[in-house]
């Protein structure tokens, strides 16, 4: 659906998209769930899932969004001083240089991100045509309303692109739920409980009244909609290779078994992640329950009580570049 810019899939350089707007995924997609609620069963209760793949790379987007930003404030990307010092892990690192091979100079980076803010507004503008669907056949009162994503994109954020970090641009995604009318919930409030794409399951489960099966991780989400609860958990874990964090909703901690460093940040006063935080006690702290959780899963980057650190090879920055994801030599 974006083909014709030579634009690779997951290259972030900005280019404007030569379909014709109903022909882009996002478009087409949503006809076709509007196509859904049109010829469904009305005497049954429904359950749509839309899995539109923007905003995404590559990069583009027709008019009039391809040019939409270019006259506002597009925020400059957050390029922190310790992405450059011996306090970056190497998987940062890597991820840096490999993803970002051909850096575009500021003008084209401030295009790119532009072009991206004008990919959201496109789906803001046809998730309106679904919302306005809902209303004229009148199920819009009466319907559960989900929107989650699965990751973010740096776009020049800590110096990087592309996503599959644990940094905030790539894992901080968003999480809207708009109940049925009438149901008791805080119109319009935040959460920052600690929750999870795989809580989504268990809270569909609630929804429809039917067992959560005890092997899934996931929690349900309802007690926190309807404000009977603060928090589902008090720590999360992800893994992405030979990468960790665990997050306390207070602190995020970041752990590289590649290399044995280790990254503390404050997740409430520091969203931006400028300042990682050498507190040795909260450190060790936090390193503990990472190794307690990992213990309890019987992870390998726990051996002995400790943190594994696997001492792996470091190639130079321009080795890393060689080797970029976009597969450009």
């Amino acid at each position: 659906m974006k083909s014709g810019s030579g634009i690779g899939m997951n290259e972030p350089f900005p280019d404007w998209n030569q379909m014709l707007a109903e022909w882009t995924m996002t478009h087409w997609l949503v006809d076709h769930a509007i196509r859904f609620l049109d010829y469904r069963d009305r005497t049954q209760p429904f359950f749509l899932w839309l899995s539109l793949i923007d905003p995404h790379l590559p990069n583009t987007v027709h008019e009039p969004y391809y040019s939409m930003y270019d006259d506002e404030d597009v925020p400059a990307p957050v390029v922190p001083y310790w992405i450059y010092t011996d306090a970056c892990p190497y998987d940062l690192r890597k991820h840096r240089e490999m993803w970002n091979s051909v850096r575009m100079k500021p003008k084209a980076l401030r295009k790119a991100r532009g072009v991206y803010y004008g990919m959201v507004t496109h789906l803001d503008h046809q998730l309106g045509r679904l919302l306005g669907k809902l209303r004229s056949v009148g199920a819009l009162d009466d319907t559960r309303i989900v929107y989650a994503s699965n990751h973010g994109e740096m776009l020049g954020d800590m110096d990087d692109t592309g996503k599959s970090t644990f940094l905030e641009p790539s894992a901080n995604i968003p999480l809207i739920v708009l109940p049925p009318k009438g149901e008791t919930f805080a119109a319009g409030g935040t959460c920052d409980a600690l929750v999870g794409l795989d809580d989504l399951f268990a809270t569909f489960c609630g929804i429809a009244g039917s067992h959560v099966p005890p092997d899934i991780t996931g929690r349900s989400l309802l007690p926190l909609v309807r404000g009977e609860a603060q928090a589902v958990r008090r720590e999360r874990h992800g893994q992405i290779g030979h990468s960790h964090m665990l997050h306390t909703g207070g602190y995020k901690y970041m752990y590289s078994a590649e290399d044995g460093k280790e990254l503390l940040f404050d997740a409430v006063n520091d969203r931006g992640e400028l300042a990682p935080l050498r507190d040795r006690a909260l450190l060790a702290t936090l390193r503990r329950q990472l190794i307690v959780h990992l213990a309890a899963e019987g992870n390998p980057h726990v051996l002995g009580g400790e943190l594994v650190n696997l001492n792996v090879p470091q190639l130079s920055d321009r080795e890393l570049r060689a080797h970029n994801t976009y597969g450009w030599h």
